[in-house]
């Protein structure tokens, strides 16, 4: 852990900082949590944080991670299975094992073991989790783990070259890296391996932590021979007390001879076998109490799901449960909703619900009230007595005091009466009761250990002193000098006789260096010394390396003035004061003041036209191993460093070129010296300005026309000016200058060969590394290659990027074809405005099943939705404009998943917008068009359908021409990975669409990503929105079209549905406000895609019940 990624901090401080983030995403979900902090040091040690009774806070975490190096001594497994002995010790102590009573649901503490680790470590790990604590206590299940906790691998994959950090792919997952222990209990591992995803690996990683009971299911609806056991989740609520009546049985049938030496083990996890479905369900008296339990996703699940059958249901059973054979104890039913549940009745049922529910019992009504001898009327024969003494002696014993307390509270009349026998024998009980009293012992031994851990002993333990030994230090006659320790420079160099010996220090030496200590043998050896070698101290001082001089211990006093003037110095030297205006000064009045002028020294060359001995050098990707430039011929000449960067020497013959010029231009240095020394003559005057206390605007801009020579010349003098007003702080005077200077224009550009494409070569501050960056700059669109130089980019934005629209107009077929309708939001992969959605697979020549067939939006008028497709996916974005940090973030993101190599070249679409008044439109695709000219990767246009492209005029009643956009909504189909345009209903915007159309309004300054593409999930995450503004929001409900006009910034292009949205969202968060409702309180909102069923599956609670309110969906 202590290995150094490329950002400079070790694998430690990162899995620091993952513990630091679920914690505070635990904190702000549940605050009823505990927290523990483990560590692989030995016991107590490796407990750094110990949270009993729910009271923790940050500090304290951070306190306790400060603690940590990387000087664990434990094996992983064995470090494991110490954190599940704390657990289970807790867990026994506090009643929650009910051996030979069967599985309480109830009776349950939800724990989840996060294991932190890197990929290179050796991980080897026991196939089974192996109860490594040795206690009678816990010998009684087989293995560490109980069935409510789960164990979470993170694995740290994160690369030390930053060279590597985009080709850097997630380890294969072996057996060293938790596989098979995670999956005994149910959990996942999950690998960080790239820095800039650490919020979605977070995000992913909680996304685990579910409130539920693991069990092993086997299917035994087939004749297969190979039937593994499964691992299902039986969710519960999280915080919620669960108050089961009937328990799972046993894997053996508990008699009334059961003793604590008879017991079998328990696993881990019951295993609970599923019959083939029978039908149809029991039925049962009113108020028969019956648990129910929902399922989690699972391959059973999935089967019972495709039967499409609920008015079947799936017996379950445990094997070995019964006295002669087994019975059934539930069944598992899929609800109208499409969820599958778990039924738990009393064991076996079916015997149960006939004698309950059948005419067994003779109904009998009469009209004598005298003649009943049941509240329902129901005549008891003796038949029903015998079948009813059968039934109770063939269920396990802890089901009768259940059984008693059921007919009670259904009113059956009991005709069984209790015994008096105990569901288990005196002699277990009380076996039982003496582990339970251990458990306690050493649950509160343990806890005063971990609160009170044991201070190291500072002490030296010496043999005893015998009478020989006191006679021997009598004969003591004078001091001997004994021979120095060996120091042995290299381990290898020690003896094996003495290998033992030296381990420990050994250690000591390198937990030293760990700390970052230094080498300790250094230290000890000054120390080391005896008193007639030690000598004079201060020449011993001296001798020693010291970074800075050492004080006298008593300094001698300094006369300190008390009196006359207490601000006079005594002398010039090291007094320093910096240039400052008469206002910062606090004077007022006419007062005479010199303003002391000096000269404007250049730093360095100043920048202009380039010399001409200056040679271009251009790195040839298909050259050799070699990564020195290529010479355009032998002489090598190097110029000064311009900001930093060394510049190579260009050739003559691409001087002229460089500067703009024609090609017989030529160099002339005595005209660059004579504009460069008026340009110091005017600068100076320009900074006396700056500095005087009144501006006069027309002299300024006077002497700004008198700067001459070349535009870099002109740059590099403004700029001067520029920083000098910055230091005085005249910000408006700065704003005008950063105006001005953008006017004078960008540097030259020369046109030149590289690789053999035509591409721009565009030289900014004379930078190497910058010219390669702008030499990769290309757009291609139908075939063609648009250079994003500065002279071609501000040429484009002049010309509204005519040139890329003529490019495009003869391949564009765009308007051709056929209009996908949209009627429900299960058909499509739905994006709002400032949302987009990333997914990674293989979409060539068919879909694969976590996605509809379409993805798209609509309601664009000024907006665009932009779609980027590559080799192993697509990304869907509907850009507003508002902020260009918007957009480059969608293009960022997108990049980011889907470029697979380094060559990818990304096909983008792009449709929307039209001529509006403001100019909306054209200024989103110039950020658009910009970012794709810029850009370092390399990007096809494959379509582009917007501004006037898509534009069309309509007449009004008031015969007046209004334009409009010609396409509103637009869909990428997946299997053919072709752009359509589309018209999509109000039906088909969701789900939950004005719940994320209410997310718009938290002016967040980033595209809010909806799909997860690793764990290919629909998430929506929780937004915040001030009540001031939730207020002024709530307004519109009640509002006409025409006073919502200003919602808008084209309301007269504007659907009926886009007024109709803005009042569905007010009346949403007036509920929000004065309910205070807040839907992702219990966490994000999830769903995912059924392609058998072809709809959206919310995926937990909360998102059923945002889905299920009235006002979140359209």
């Amino acid at each position: 852990m202590a290995q150094r990624t490329y950002q400079g901090t070790t694998l430690l401080d990162s899995a620091k900082r993952v513990v630091d983030a679920l914690y505070k995403a635990r904190m702000n979900k549940c605050r009823t949590d505990r927290f523990f902090l483990f560590t692989l040091n030995p016991f107590p040690q490796n407990v750094l944080m110990s949270v009993w009774r729910q009271g923790h806070d940050l500090p304290s975490l951070h306190a306790a991670l400060s603690k940590i190096n990387p000087d664990g001594v434990l094996d992983l497994g064995e470090g494991i299975a110490n954190a599940f002995r704390i657990l289970n010790l807790n867990r026994f102590q506090a009643n929650y094992e009910t051996y030979g009573m069967g599985w309480n649901p109830s009776l349950a503490e939800h724990a989840v073991v996060v294991v932190i680790t890197h990929s290179s470590a050796s991980l080897v790990v026991d196939e089974k989790l192996a109860n490594k604590c040795g206690d009678d206590v816990l010998a009684l299940t087989i293995g560490s783990h109980r069935w409510d906790y789960w164990l979470q691998g993170i694995v740290l994959h994160y690369s030390g070259l930053v060279e590597t950090v985009d080709f850097v792919n997630p380890p294969e997952l072996s057996e060293k890296h938790l596989v098979r222990p995670c999956a005994e209990t149910g959990g996942n591992v999950y690998v960080f391996f790239d820095p800039r995803d650490f919020v979605r690996d977070i995000e992913s990683v909680c996304s685990g932590f579910r409130c539920g009971l693991m069990v092993d299911i086997v299917d035994d609806t087939h004749d297969h021979s190979d039937k593994e056991p499964f691992k299902q989740l039986v969710l519960q609520r999280e915080n919620v007390k669960v108050n089961a009546f009937w328990p799972i049985p046993e894997g053996y049938w508990p008699g009334p001879d059961l003793s604590l030496e008879a017991l079998l083990p328990r696993p881990s996890n019951p295993c609970i076998h599923v019959l083939p479905p029978k039908e149809p369900p029991p039925k049962f008296p009113e108020n028969f109490p019956i648990d129910r339990y929902e399922l989690d996703s699972s391959p059973l699940t999935q089967k019972i799901i495709e039967s499409r059958n609920p008015s079947v249901v799936w017996p379950c059973l445990v094997k070995r449960s019964g006295l002669k054979s087994d019975a059934p104890f539930g069944y598992c039913k899929l609800s109208q909703d499409l969820k599958v549940h778990l039924y738990i009745l009393p064991y076996n049922y079916m015997f149960l619900s006939e004698l309950l529910c059948k005419p067994l019992l003779l109904l009998v009504y009469n009209d004598r009230l005298g003649d009943l001898d049941s509240p329902y009327g129901l005549r008891i024969t003796e038949l029903w007595i015998r079948k009813m003494l059968t039934y109770y002696e063939s269920i396990p014993r802890y089901y009768h005091s259940q059984l008693l307390k059921a007919f009670e509270r259904s009113r059956i009349p009991n005709v069984i009466k209790s015994d008096g026998k105990q569901a288990i024998s005196f002699k277990f009980s009380n076996e039982m009761q003496r582990l339970h009293s251990e458990a306690r012992a050493a649950f509160d031994h343990l806890v005063n250990i971990i609160s009170n851990p044991p201070e190291p002993s500072q002490s030296i333990l010496i043999s005893r002193i015998t009478s020989s030994g006191l006679m021997e230090i009598r004969r003591f006659n004078g001091a001997e000098k004994q021979l120095a320790r060996k120091w042995y420079e290299n381990a290898s160099y020690i003896p094996r006789s003495k290998l033992r010996r030296m381990l420990p220090k050994l250690r000591n030496n390198f937990d030293d260096i760990l700390d970052g200590i230094g080498r300790p043998m250094d230290n000890e050896s000054i120390h080391t010394q005896t008193v007639s070698e030690m000598g004079n101290y201060t020449n011993y001082r001296f001798a020693q390396p010291r970074v800075a001089p050492l004080r006298d211990l008593i300094q001698a006093p300094e006369r300190v003035d008390t009196f006359g003037n207490p601000f006079h110095r005594k002398s010039n030297a090291g007094f320093l004061v910096d240039e400052v205006s008469v206002d910062d000064m606090g004077f007022s009045g006419s007062m005479a003041f010199q303003v002391h002028r000096s000269a404007f020294k250049p730093r360095g060359r100043v920048r202009g036209p380039l010399p001409s001995d200056f040679r271009l050098y251009v790195s040839r990707p298909n050259s050799s191993t070699s990564s020195s430039p290529y010479p355009i011929d032998n002489k090598s000449h190097n110029l000064p460093d311009l900001n930093g960067h060394h510049m190579p020497v260009l050739d003559k013959s691409l001087h002229s070129e460089l500067n703009g010029g024609g090609v017989s231009a030529d160099f002339y240095p005595s005209q660059e010296e004579s504009a460069f020394k008026t340009n110091v003559v005017v600068v100076n005057e320009l900074v006396e300005i700056v500095r005087s206390p009144s501006i006069d605007g027309s002299k300024l801009y006077s002497l700004l026309d008198r700067l001459e020579g070349s535009r870099q010349n002109k740059y590099d003098s403004v700029s001067y000016v520029m920083a000098e007003a910055l230091r005085l702080k005249r910000v408006d005077l700065f704003k005008l200058l950063t105006e001005y200077r953008s006017h004078i224009g960008l540097l030259p550009v020369a046109e030149g060969r590289v690789n053999g494409l035509d591409q721009s070569i565009q030289l900014v501050n004379g930078s190497g590394d910058e010219l390669e960056y702008y030499l990769n700059m290309v757009l291609f669109v139908c075939g063609r290659q648009f250079n994003s130089s500065a002279e071609h980019l501000k040429r484009y934005r002049t010309s509204n990027f005519e040139e890329i629209f003529d490019a495009f107009m003869e391949c564009n077929n765009f308007e051709e074809l056929e209009v996908v309708k949209i009627n429900s939001s299960n058909e499509i992969l739905y994006v709002h405005q400032n949302e987009m959605a990333v997914a990674k697979f293989n979409w060539v020549g068919k879909n694969d099943s976590f996605l509809p067939r379409y993805a798209g939006t609509s309601e664009m008028t000024t907006c665009h939705a932009v779609i980027l497709t590559s080799s192993i996916g697509f990304s869907i974005g509907h850009l507003d404009g508002s902020c260009y940090e918007a957009t480059r973030d969608f293009f960022e993101v997108s990049v980011g998943n889907l470029r697979h190599n380094a060559n990818e070249v990304f096909d983008a679409h792009i449709v929307g917008g039209f001529l509006d008044e403001g100019g909306f439109s054209m200024q989103l695709m110039s950020q658009i068009m910009s970012y794709l000219l810029t850009s370092s990767h390399k990007f096809r246009l494959k379509t582009l359908f917007c501004y006037y492209l898509n534009d069309r005029q309509k007449t009004e009643s008031s015969s007046k021409q209004v334009h409009e956009p010609l396409f509103r909504a637009v869909v990428f189909d997946i299997e053919t990975g072709i752009v359509k345009p589309a018209s999509i209903e109000p039906n088909g915007r969701g789900p939950l669409s004005v719940l994320r159309s209410a997310s718009f309004y938290a002016n967040a300054l980033r595209m809010n990503n909806i799909f997860d593409p690793v764990s290919r999930v629909l998430r929506f995450v929780e937004f915040r929105i001030p009540p001031s503004d939730m207020e002024h929001l709530a307004r519109r409900s009640r509002r006409t079209n025409a006073e919502l006009a200003n919602c808008s910034t084209t309301p007269n292009q504007e659907t009926n549905h886009f007024y109709d949205m803005l009042r569905r969202t007010g009346d949403l968060l007036a509920h929000m406000l004065v309910e205070k409702k807040n839907f992702f309180e219990n966490g994000n909102l999830e769903f995912s895609y059924d392609a058998n069923l072809k709809c959206w599956i919310p995926l937990n609670p909360q998102t059923e019940e945002a889905l299920r309110h009235p006002l979140t969906s359209f």
